[in-house]
């Protein structure tokens, strides 16, 4: 979208979700907030002229930063449409998580949690089941989960990986009803 690179600002868009990003040195973190300010103002007008609405309350916002340079961002939030918006520890996109920090810790949890649930809700109707549907259900719910978003998984430190391969274990016990330290050969 050219109004938003008019403003020096970057955005990427999917269906009705549009992110704008920039970057700066911590320094320049205020003038940051003002052009991403007059830069949403701008989509906003664009959008009523075209008959649609920016949802402020929808909005969000994230500083990417190491934890060792958080003391140097303004603690000022961001206002858009009067609303002021308070910067996030972590921001959903397109069924990700991407935290401040880069660690995707939110992402792995909220995997796992999720994850879980599914297979603790498997595992009560697994005897009603023949084996294959079984199988079929936790292809479809857990490993297509395990799937999606995938490549944000790369580089991570084995401790996220770790938990990540639980849930991919405990899937495969559950389709092979298994127990924990059953021989696996």
């Amino acid at each position: 979208m050219r109004l938003v690179q008019l403003h020096g600002l970057n955005v990427h868009q999917y269906a009705d979700d549009t992110q704008i990003y920039g970057c700066c040195h911590p320094d320049n973190s205020e003038s940051l907030c003002g052009d991403f300010g007059i830069c949403v103002k701008a989509v906003a007008r664009w959008m009523c002229s075209n008959r649609l609405q920016l949802n402020a309350r929808k909005t969000e916002f994230m500083w990417c930063v190491p934890p060792c340079c958080r003391h140097q961002l303004p603690v000022d939030q961001l206002t858009i449409q009067s609303t002021s918006v308070a910067s996030c520890e972590s921001v959903r996109d397109l069924g990700g998580y991407l935290d401040s920090d880069m660690s995707m810790h939110k992402h792995v949890t909220q995997l796992v949690c999720s994850c879980y649930g599914v297979l603790r809700q498997l595992r009560s109707i697994r005897r009603l089941l023949p084996r294959t549907a079984l199988m079929t259900l936790v292809s479809s719910f857990i490993m297509s989960k395990v799937d999606y978003c995938n490549v944000v998984l790369a580089g991570l430190p084995q401790r996220e990986l770790d938990r990540v391969q639980s849930v991919v274990n405990a899937s495969a016990r559950l389709s092979a009803d298994a127990r924990k330290y059953d021989q696996s050969t």
